[in-house]
């Protein structure tokens, strides 16, 4: 048998394969497990890293039928660590050996742990031994506006290197943080792919046919005109005109709401936008949405109009479907939309780290905000058998685990303490592994 990826391995998983193992030697035929203990990512989804950084031992299994495969495997084991790294350049090889061979010396790492950087130290092919650059910027703050540029930066420069933009990807460790970053990247033209990052209300064009939407169920409210008036200047929608005629409109917004909205609707004729109210459906979403496409002529393909179009072709099949059902719905779910652009596109990619493990990049950028790379314990709550005797009964419970410190159970927090820390090295570890030439 062949077992990849083995440090990502739960222990119900491991249960149901060893018997396969056990059975395999025992018609003399050998089994492969391959994995590395640095890219234990998950964790959170059951795997161990202790199943492989302590093989042939076979950790949490103490009855007799386990002491016996136990033996089994000691008997026919055999490890061999793969040092050479074909993957990337010597400049990212050499950094990367550096690094981790500081981690592993201080007091970062656990001491339980220190067997999993033990032999961190690669050797580079001999045809990449002379490139690769690896860039390293200390920020003075990390105020979000000098981070964006820095990252807008380090774009610019790979660029100007001969990369192009779909040699590139920005690693992130959480979705939140690909969406800023997603949205800063559409902010500057900048074409991205994530399967995570992409929200349909990051979209201008989306964005103005809400304001549409908005003005016709409530067309006393004159916010939503200035923002359509925006989007048409911004985008080059309108002809000539003069900027008396803005300043008119403007005035009116501030004084007199008839007038403004008078003066809105001529503008917009004159234009050759002309809205007929006739023509509106606002018990059909989608058609709606159809008629302002073709009003604004924004017919050319755009995967966010697209996408937000087959949201409305959706939710005019529900019981509720009138235009202020669609924009209270919207209201409460506009943040967990995302789209998924196919691959082939030349465009930066954004992603998490755990959904990069396996992957290369020529050019990564690893942007890292404060305590980013450190799990917030405040926040974290772990299954935790507290072996309490009045409590016999609670063979697990969801600790949150800064409660822990100093109790009866304080033993089980230094332990997940430890294992979060690893988690958070191994994280690093991810990420700094992925670029095959260039790294910031």
């Amino acid at each position: 048998f062949l077992l990849d990826e083995f440090q990502d391995t739960s222990a119900l998983q491991w249960n149901n394969l060893l018997p396969l193992i056990e059975n395999s030697l025992s018609e003399n035929h050998l089994s492969l497990l391959v994995g590395d203990s640095k890219q234990s990512i998950y964790r959170w989804r059951g795997s161990d890293v202790n199943q492989l950084s302590q093989l042939p031992e076979l950790v949490h299994h103490n009855d007799d039928l386990s002491k016996g495969r136990e033996l089994l495997l000691k008997a026919n084991y055999f490890e061999q660590q793969l040092l050479a790294n074909y993957r990337s350049d010597g400049a990212i090889v050499n950094f990367n050996n550096s690094l981790f061979h500081f981690i592993h010396q201080s007091a970062w790492l656990p001491l339980t742990y220190k067997k999993v950087y033990a032999e961190v130290e690669q050797s580079v092919a001999d045809e990449k031994k002379d490139f690769g650059l690896v860039d390293l910027i200390l920020l003075e703050s990390l105020e979000e506006e000098l981070l964006n540029k820095s990252v807008l930066d380090f774009l610019s420069t790979a660029i100007k290197e001969g990369y192009n933009y779909e040699d590139i990807t920005i690693l992130v460790r959480k979705n939140s943080q690909a969406t800023a970053f997603a949205d800063l990247l559409i902010e500057n033209q900048i074409p991205v792919i994530s399967s995570v990052a992409l929200r349909i209300s990051s979209s201008s064009k989306v964005q103005f046919l809400l304001s549409l939407f908005r003005m016709i169920e409530q067309p006393k409210e004159k916010l939503f005109k200035i923002e359509i008036i925006r989007y048409l200047l911004q985008s080059n929608k309108i002809n000539q005109f003069s900027i008396e005629e803005l300043i008119s409109i403007l005035l009116h917004f501030k004084v007199d709401e008839k007038g403004f909205n008078t003066d809105f609707f001529h503008w917009l004729s004159s234009q050759a936008y002309f809205i007929d109210f006739n023509q509106i459906n606002k018990g059909d979403v989608y058609e709606l949405a159809e008629y302002f496409l073709r009003l604004f002529d924004l017919r050319e393909p755009d995967p966010y109009v697209q996408f937000f179009l087959d949201t409305l072709h959706e939710f005019k099949r529900t019981p509720f479907n009138q235009l202020k059902d669609f924009l209270d719905w919207w209201l409460e779910h506009e943040t967990k939309l995302f789209i998924e652009l196919p691959g082939g596109l030349n465009a930066v990619t954004i992603q998490t780290v755990f959904k990069a493990k396996g992957l290369q990049y020529p050019v990564v950028i690893f942007p890292v905000p404060d305590k980013s790379l450190k799990t917030d314990q405040g926040k974290n709550r772990s299954w935790i058998n507290p072996n309490i005797a009045e409590l016999e009964q609670l063979k697990s419970f969801p600790f949150a685990l800064h409660s822990l410190k100093d109790t009866l159970l304080t033993s089980a927090y230094q332990q997940e303490v430890e294992a979060q820390m690893l988690d958070d090295i191994n994280l690093f570890y991810v990420a700094l592994t992925r670029a095959k030439n260039r790294m910031f």
